[in-house]
């Protein structure tokens, strides 16, 4: 059961029905009439359907299908797909915490030289402002 003793409510991620990876996050107060009905639920496919017909408030969280790298002197946005080869390659370019390195190293470089090589598409954004 998702409680802690910092946050004030029981809270459950529906990944259920969505293949794109995104989710909705119910919560509901612990010190409620529905908070003590959902302590009593003993399990998660029980706890779920309550959390959707009961829940003091909800959220979507969505993810994203693909990163990016704009070169607007280039006029184009090279994109790869996440969950793909060309993803897996990209990651081991970044820093450990998954963010670019700095403009101007070599790392960054070699992101940039990637990216222009291995898209999964190119976009022209020539146009655009």
């Amino acid at each position: 059961m998702a409680q802690s003793n910092q946050y004030p409510y029981y809270k459950i991620e529906d990944k259920d029905g969505d293949s794109d990876g995104n989710l909705k996050i119910y919560i509901i107060l612990i010190d409620s009439d529905d908070g003590r009905a959902y302590e009593k639920l003993s399990t998660d496919a029980a706890r779920l359907d309550y959390m959707r017909k009961h829940a003091h408030d909800s959220w979507s969280v969505v993810q994203p299908d693909s990163v990016f790298y704009e070169d607007t002197a280039a006029g184009k946005e090279y994109v790869i797909k996440i969950n793909s080869r060309e993803y897996e390659g990209l990651q081991k370019l970044l820093q450990e915490d998954g963010s670019s390195w700095p403009p101007g190293t070599k790392e960054f470089d070699a992101m940039v030289r990637y990216y222009k090589e291995r898209a999964t598409t190119v976009k022209d954004i020539s146009g655009c402002p």
